[in-house]
């Protein structure tokens, strides 16, 4: 006896050709995106750096312990994913907060510039964490003292530090290049504006995009200018500016060359204050920035992490009077935004850092007092099979009659439930026509009022009967959203 089970759009929430059946908002499930707790930091911190080793531990470094000039942070962290747990890696000679932080290719780490004290100086030191020894040594030092600088690795190994400034006012502009093979820095082309306080991110071709920030003394002004670094000539050249000013911004370079910005500060180095929940990304081809879904809420000193299935997770933050327990993702084929959860502790100006594969390791950070736990974000996606006969997958598109009911059938490799759709989907909207691309016809159709869902155990897929509408011309897609934040698209005709 074939077991099959299904369920009527009705209470699926489903939109069929941008006509509202029915909107339930549903929960999302434990199984696809869930928090658990992931230790305690022997030291509780925020503005730290964390770093993922090799050998897939997490190293926590530097950052600042408590409100206030207390910048002396020496001890260093590992958490082991396997073990679940955190333990020593020594201490840095130097406490630092603002520092910037990269992994070598040879499985080192290394620290370098900061502030360890309410002195103008900050610090021009460097030093090298060895996993293999769990010690820490000096290296070569920087030729200008800075923090909140930003460190980016580059393809062939070498680690970009750009701007940043000092307690005494002065921004830099300036770059310098470390070499892990002698040890030593050199200066590379400098920076149009001054900046501290930016961030940056590698780009796929292998150049480097630093962007915002706080511009130079003595108004230093919110940013938000953009410059690209290319390592083949040790040159700078701008790139378009955000719609906003952003100080400490929030950034992720995707998978297919965008970068995706949001968060931050406006106003200036005197009075910054937190930016709203919009958000820009960055296309390369036009080297302009463009408007994409905003954030369900403020999220400044938020993370940002890229993950497996190629969205984006933005996580924690502060509208300026709330630390934000809840998390988001963003999926980068619709531009919007959906409920990720939320963790046991609200935090800002926290590290997040993908780990075993998938999952994001957050730790530390600032809610009126350091944060001294790590949670764990698993985001599990489905094993989508794509589509099944009768249903072709892109580019083909499907030649279908209006108002036919058509039997959308797919595998998760397994029985995972009917909630298994985002609230609001499947749906489908008008597509330009593609007359070079191929067609087939459908032949297989079903007979049903309304959309519905089901499940055929013996066979292992899912059916979704689609409702067209008997009004439709023209080509639509139909865009099925899963509950774990990805995307499946089929294309159709209608005579």
């Amino acid at each position: 006896m074939t077991a099959t089970r299904t369920r009527a759009a009705g209470s699926l929430g489903i939109i069929t050709g941008l006509c509202l059946l029915a909107t339930v908002v549903l929960a999302t499930p434990a199984a696809a995106q869930t928090w658990s707790p992931a230790g305690n930091l022997a030291l509780p911190r925020y503005e730290h750096h964390a770093t993922l080793l090799s050998d897939g531990r997490v190293l926590v470094t530097g950052g600042s312990t408590a409100v206030g000039n207390t910048y002396d942070t020496r001890a260093a962290e590992v958490y082991d994913p396997a073990a679940n747990a955190w333990s020593s890696a020594g201490a840095t000679a130097n406490g630092r907060a603002g520092h910037v932080a990269s992994a070598l290719p040879d499985g080192r780490v290394l620290v370098a510039g900061g502030v360890n004290a309410n002195v103008c100086t900050s610090d021009t030191t460097a030093e090298v964490y060895d996993p293999a020894t769990n010690s820490w040594s000096f290296t070569g030092s920087l030729s200008a003292a800075r923090y909140y600088a930003t460190g980016t690795a580059l393809p062939d190994g070498r680690v970009l530090v750009a701007g940043g400034g000092n307690r005494c006012g002065t921004v830099f502009n300036s770059a310098e290049i470390y070499d892990p093979a002698t040890g030593t820095w050199s200066t590379t082309g400098s920076m149009t504006t001054p900046r501290e306080f930016h961030d940056a991110v590698a780009l796929a071709d292998g150049r480097v995009m630093v962007v915002g920030g706080v511009g130079p003394c003595c108004s230093f002004p919110a940013l938000s200018s953009a410059q690209i670094y290319d390592p083949a000539t040790g040159t700078w050249a701008a790139t378009g500016s955000m719609a906003t000013t952003r100080i400490h911004p929030s950034l992720a370079a995707l998978p297919d060359g965008r970068v995706l910005a949001t968060g931050g500060y406006s106003g200036s180095g005197f009075g910054a204050v937190p930016n709203g929940p919009d958000v820009e990304v960055w296309d390369p081809s036009t080297g302009t920035w463009s408007a994409t879904g905003s954030l369900s809420v403020p999220r400044s000193g938020s993370t940002l992490t890229v993950l497996a299935d190629g969205g984006v997770l933005a996580v924690g933050g502060t509208d300026g009077s709330t630390y934000h327990t809840s998390a988001e993702t963003w999926d980068p084929g619709t531009g919007a935004w959906s409920p990720a959860g939320a963790m046991a502790a609200s935090r800002a100006s926290h590290s997040a850092t993908v780990v075993n594969g998938g999952s994001v390791l957050v730790a530390g950070g600032y809610n009126g007092a350091p944060v001294g736990t790590a949670e764990l974000f698993a985001h599990e996606t489905y094993d989508f099979s794509g589509f099944f006969a009768p249903v072709n997958n892109p580019p083909t598109f499907n030649r279908v009659k209006a108002g036919a009911a058509v039997p959308v059938k797919f595998s998760l490799n397994g029985d995972q439930g009917l909630d298994i759709f985002e609230a609001g989907y499947p749906k489908s909207q008008p597509i330009t026509c593609d007359t070079a691309a191929p067609s087939d016809g459908i032949e297989e159709t079903a007979t049903a009022g309304s959309s519905s869902l089901s499940y055929d155990a013996a066979t292992d897929e899912y059916t979704y009967v689609w409702k067209t509408e008997r009004g439709w011309t023209g080509c639509r897609q139909l865009i099925v959203k899963l509950d774990d934040g990805t995307t499946h698209l089929a294309y159709f005709s209608f005579r």
